[in-house]
C-alpha cells in the first residue's frame, strides 16, 4: 500500500463534494491508490463507484471542480472542504510561512516575538500530536524532542530578562538551550535504533564528518568569537559552541540516514530541519566573532523553517518509518554518502589554505583534526579488512559444515576420511566407515512438517554425536537428509571391523530411546550400512561401499546394521542395470501381463484370476518379479507399470465377457503399491480405466498390503475409502505377515484377505498350522469378510482348506499364471453358466520359475 498523506481527507472531501447517488462505496483508506499505469498514476487518487456501476476517479485537482457545482468555495461548505481536503502538515507550513512574513516585514517587536514563538509552540504541539496520531514504535524519544523544543522555546523567552541579570543568572538562557540540544540528541539517537547505534561504519563515517566540520567551526567561529574583548570568557565560548552542538545533531541524523530511513518525506524535513538549526547558530555565531549579539531579523529566518520543518516530519505519516525502516548494509556506498564524506576529509586543509595567519592555538586545532580524521579513517579500513575475514570465515564454516546440526557436511567429512586413510595407511592399518540412515523419517515431516522433523533431527544428531564420542570416533558428519556418517582407523582390518560393528550397536541402542520433540515422543530406529578397507583406500570408495550396505540393510526390512562385502557391489550393479533395462522394456512394450485362475475351493469353479506382471528381458530370459519389482519401487516406475497393468487386465476382461469365456459375475485382482496410492491422483486413474474400458467396478478388485499404513495411513485409507464407493472390491494381500495385522485389518476399508503362501505351505508340515488358518478364517467371519488361500500345490492342502471352510484359493494346484489367449483356450463357459477347469488339477506342486504377485515378500 501506498501511504499518500492526504488520502484521507481528499476521501472525506469526496463524500461531501459527490452528489448522493455517487457518495456510495468511497475507499477511505491511507495508501489504497487506485491501480493505474506507473505513468498515469495521480497522487492521492480517490476510487468512487457510482450509483450505475462504473468507476469515476479524482484526484486533488477533480474533487474541487465537482464541488463547483454545490457550493462555491467562498462557502462555508467549500471552505469545509477544501480544508478537509489539504494535508495535516499543511498547517504549521503555511503558518510558518506567514509567521516568517510578518516577522521580516514588521517593526513592532512584540508581532515578531509573538510570531517566532507560535511558531515554535506549534512545533512542540506537532510533535506531540504526531506521536500520538500515527503512533510510531518508539513515542518516547519523539517526546523528548518536543521537550527539547519546547527547552529552546524557554530559553528564547527567556533571554531578553536573561542578558539583563548579572552573574549565573544571566546564563539562564543557555541552560535551557543547551537543554533542549540534549533532548534532541536523545530523542533522535532513539529514533535511530539500535542498528544505527551498533553500525560501526555509519558512525566512522558520521565522525569523520563531524571532525571536519569541527574544525572549521573551531577555526573561523570558535576561536576569534573566544578573542572578542569585552565580554565574558563564557559568553564567547557559547557563541562558539552552538555551531558545534548544532554539528552533533547533524551527526546523529547522519546515523539515521546511513543506516535506515533516509529517503522518506519525515527524515528529509527532519534533516533540513537541523540544517536551519545549523544555519541560524552559524549565522550568530558569525556576527558573535564582531562582537554583536544581536543581528538583523533576515538572521531568524532559519529558525522559522528549523520550527516548521519539525512540524512537518512529526506529522506526516512517514514519521513512522524512520524507527521501522529496514537496516541497509553495512557498507552500503553511494554517491550522496560519498560527496558528504571526501569534502569533510579535505577540511583540515582547506582551513590551512583559507587561514594563512594563524595562531599557535590555531595549527594545534587543525593538526588534531587531520590526527583524528586519519584515525577514524584507518580504523575503518581495520574494520573494512576484520568484516571481510570474519565473513570468509564464517563463509569457510558454512561451506564444510551443516546449518541444522553444526556437524561436518559431506565435503569435508570426504576430506577428512581421506586423511584418516591416509595416516592409516602410513602405519599399515585399516579405516572403516559407517552410513546411518533414520527409518522412515519422511513420515515424520509429512505428517508433524519440516519444523517438528528439524527438531528432532537435531535432536538425534546430538545424541549419536554423544554416542561416537564415548567410543572415539573421530569423524561425525551429516551427509544429508536424515543421513550420518561414522569413520575411524584401526590397526588392522579386523579391529577396524569390531570397531564400527560396536560403534554400530551402541548408535541402534541409543537411537531406539523416546525422543520427546514439541510434547510429542518419537521412537526412531535406524539403518546402518558398514564398511572396512585399507589405508590406501579412498574416501570415495569407502563411503560407497558403506552405502551399498545401508541399502541392502533398507532392503532386508531396516533397523539393522549391515557389512558390506564385495557380493554386495555385483547385487547393486545388477538393480541398476535391471533399473536401465526395465525403462527400455516399458518404451518397447516388452513386458505382458499373465492370468491366474483364483477357483472355489468347493467344486474348482472359477471365480476370478489374478493378473500378474512378466517380464522377458531379451538376451537373458524370464526376469523374476521379486528382482524387477522392487527396482520399480525404488524408481518410481511402479506408478506408471501399474496404471499400464490395471487398463491391461480391465480391457481383457471385458474382452473375455463379450467373447463369452466368462460370465458377468467374473472379477479381475490388480496389485496396487503403497506408491500408487500416494503419488499421482489414482482413484481418478481407476475411474478413468473403468470409463474407458467398460467394466464394472465391482468385476475389479484391487490387492494392497499392510505397507500402505507404513507411507501415509490416513490419505491412504481415505483413498481407499473412496475406491470402495466406488464399487471397487478391495483385498488385503498376504495377510498374518505385516507388522500388527490385526489392527490394520480393523481400519483397512476391505472386503476380502488374502492367507499368506507361507501359512498355506505350513499345512503339510506335521504339526500342520491349521489353527492360524481357522483363527484367520474366525476373524474373517466375524468382520463379514471371504478368505482367498494363495500357494494351494497339494491336495493335502486343499483338503484342509475345504475342511476349514475356506472360500477360494489360488495356485500351482489349478494352475499357473499363463497369457491372456491361454487362459482363455484353458477355460470357457458350460452349461448353467459355470466354468470348469481344465488345468491339471491334483499336481504335486512343480517348481514355479518365480513367484506369483509381486513377488515382494
Amino acid at each position: 500500500m501506498c501511504r499518500k498523506p492526504g488520502y484521507g481527507q481528499l476521501a472525506r472531501s469526496a463524500r461531501t463534494l459527490l452528489p448522493p447517488g455517487m457518495a456510495r462505496d468511497v475507499d477511505d483508506q491511507w495508501g489504497s491508490c487506485v491501480a493505474r499505469s506507473p505513468r498515469r498514476r495521480r497522487k492521492s487518487d480517490v476510487r468512487v463507484r457510482s450509483a450505475d456501476g462504473n468507476l469515476v476517479h479524482l484526484s486533488r485537482t477533480t474533487v474541487p471542480a465537482m464541488a463547483g457545482s454545490r457550493a462555491r468555495p467562498s462557502s462555508p461548505a467549500g471552505v469545509r472542504a477544501a480544508l478537509a481536503a489539504a494535508p495535516l502538515w499543511a498547517g504549521p507550513v503555511v503558518l510558518g510561512l506567514v509567521c516568517a512574513a510578518v516577522y521580516v516585514t514588521t517593526g513592532s517587536a512584540a508581532l515578531r516575538s509573538m510570531s517566532i514563538l507560535l511558531v515554535a509552540v506549534v512545533a512542540v504541539a506537532s510533535i506531540l500530536a504526531g506521536a500520538s496520531l500515527h503512533a510510531p514504535a518508539q513515542r518516547l524519544f519523539w517526546r523528548l524532542m518536543a521537550l527539547g523544543s519546547g527547552l529552546f522555546v524557554i530559553g528564547a523567552l527567556v533571554r531578553p530578562w536573561a542578558v539583563t541579570q548579572p552573574g549565573v543568572l544571566a546564563a539562564a538562557a543557555d541552560l535551557f538551550t543547551l537543554a533542549g540540544y540534549l533532548a534532541c540528541v536523545g530523542g533522535l539517537l532513539g529514533i535511530a535504533g539500535p542498528h544505527a547505534r551498533s553500525n560501526t561504519f555509519a558512525m566512522l563515517d558520521g565522525l569523520v564528518a563531524v571532525v571536519g566540520c569541527a574544525c572549521v567551526v573551531v577555526i573561523f567561529l570558535g576561536l576569534p568569537a573566544a578573542g572578542v574583548d569585552g565580554r565574558p570568557l563564557w559568553v564567547s565560548v557559547l557563541a562558539g559552541l552552538y555551531p558545534m552542538l548544532d554539528i552533533a545533531v547533524v551527526f546523529v541524523i547522519l546515523q539515521l540516514g546511513f543506516t535506515s530511513a533516509g529517503g522518506t518525506v519525515s527524515f528529509r524535513a527532519l534533516t533540513g530541519s537541523l540544517l536551519f538549526f545549523l544555519v541560524g547558530d552559524v549565522g550568530y555565531a558569525w556576527i558573535g566573532v564582531r562582537g554583536q549579539l544581536v543581528g538583523s531579523p533576515l538572521l531568524d529566518l532559519p529558525y522559522f523553517g528549523a520550527y516548521t520543518l519539525f512540524a512537518v516530519a512529526a506529522l506526516h505519516p512517514t514519521m513512522t518509518q524512520l524507527t521501522s525502516a529496514v537496516p541497509r548494509p553495512a557498507q552500503a556506498w553511494s554517491r550522496r554518502r560519498l560527496a558528504l564524506l571526501v569534502p569533510a576529509l579535505c577540511l583540515p586543509s582547506i582551513t590551512v589554505l583559507l587561514s594563512p595567519a594563524q595562531t599557535l592555538t590555531a595549527r594545534a586545532v587543525e593538526a588534531a583534526a587531520g590526527l583524528v580524521v586519519a584515525v577514524l579513517v584507518v580504523r575503518r579500513a581495520l574494520s573494512a579488512v576484520e568484516r571481510h575475514v570474519a565473513a570468509q570465515q564464517t563463509l569457510l564454516h558454512q561451506s564444510t559444515h551443516d546449518g541444522l546440526t553444526g556437524m561436518l557436511n559431506r565435503v569435508a567429512a570426504t576430506d577428512e576420511l581421506d586423511r584418516i586413510a591416509g595416516g592409516a595407511s602410513a602405519g599399515g592399518g585399516a579405516v572403516w566407515a559407517a552410513v546411518l540412515d533414520l527409518d522412515h523419517f519422511r513420515l515424520v515431516n509429512d505428517t508433524w512438517g519440516s519444523a517438528v522433523g528439524d527438531r528432532l533431527l537435531s535432536a538425534m544428531a546430538a545424541r549419536l554425536a554423544t554416542v561416537a564420542t564415548e567410543h572415539a570416533c573421530p569423524l561425525v558428519a551429516r551427509q544429508g537428509g536424515d543421513e550420518f556418517v561414522f569413520a575411524g582407523a584401526a590397526p588392522s582390518p579386523g579391529a577396524a571391523t569390531r570397531s564400527v560393528l560396536r560403534l554400530a550397536a551402541a548408535l541402534r541402542e541409543t537411537a531406539a530411546q523416546p525422543v520427546l520433540v514439541d510434547e510429542l515422543e518419537f521412537v526412531v530406529s535406524v539403518s546402518i550400512g558398514a564398511a572396512v578397507g585399507p589405508g590406501q583406500t579412498s574416501a570415495v570408495g569407502l563411503l560407497r561401499n558403506a552405502d551399498t550396505a545401508l541399502g541392502r540393510a533398507k532392503f532386508e526390512g531396516r533397523d539393522r546394521c549391515v557389512l558390506y562385502d564385495e557380493a554386495m557391489s555385483a547385487v547393486v550393479a545388477k538393480r541398476l542395470r535391471l533399473g536401465t533395462a526395465l525403462r527400455r522394456a516399458i518404451e518397447l512394450e516388452e513386458l505382458e501381463v499373465f492370468y491366474q485362475p483364483i477357483v472355489r475351493i468347493d467344486g474348482g469353479r472359477v471365480q476370478g484370476c489374478e493378473a500378474l506382471l512378466r517380464w522377458t528381458l531379451k538376451g537373458e530370459g524370464p526376469v523374476s518379479p521379486a528382482e524387477f519389482i522392487p527396482v520399480a519401487e525404488e524408481s518410481g516406475l511402479v506408478v506408471e507399470l501399474g496404471a499400464w497393468v490395471l487398463e491391461q487386465a480391465a480391457a481383457t476382461t471385458m474382452q473375455w465377457r463379450r467373447s463369452g469365456v466368462v460370465d458377468n459375475d467374473f472379477s479381475v485382482s490388480v496389485n496396487v503399491s503403497a506408491r500408487q496410492l500416494v503419488e499421482g491422483d489414482f482413484v481418478a486413474t481407476v475411474r478413468d480405466v473403468l470409463e474407458r474400458t467398460g467394466l464394472p467396478a465391482r468385476c475389479l478388485v484391487l490387492e494392497i498390503t499392510e505397507s500402505v499404513m507404513l507411507t501415509d495411513p490416513d490419505t491412504s485409507i481415505a483413498l481407499l475409502e473412496e475406491l470402495r464407493r466406488g464399487g471397487v472390491r478391495l483385498s488385503l494381500d498376504d495377510f498374518g505377515t505385516g507388522y500388527s495385522s490385526l489392527s490394520h485389518l480393523d481400519r483397512l476399508p476391505v472386503h476380502t484377505v488374502k492367507l499368506d503362501r507361507s501359512f498355506v505351505a505350513a499345512l503339510d508340515a506335521p504339526n500342520g498350522n491349521a489353527a492360524i488358518v481357522r483363527a484367520v478364517q474366525g476373524i474373517a467371519e466375524a468382520l463379514g469378510l471371504s478368505v482367498v488361500a494363495e500357494g494351494v500345490e497339494t491336495p493335502a492342502q486343499h483338503s484342509t482348506l475345504r475342511a476349514l471352510r475356506i472360500g477360494l484359493g489360488q495356485g500351482w494346484l489349478w494352475g499357473p499364471a499363463v497369457s491372456a489367449s491361454d487362459f482363455a483356450s484353458r477355460w470357457s463357459v458350460s452349461a448353467g453358466n459355470t466354468i470348469t477347469a481344465r488345468a491339471a488339477a491334483g499336481s504335486t506342486g512343480t517348481v514355479r520359475p518365480w513367484p506369483d504377485g509381486w513377488g515382494t515378500s
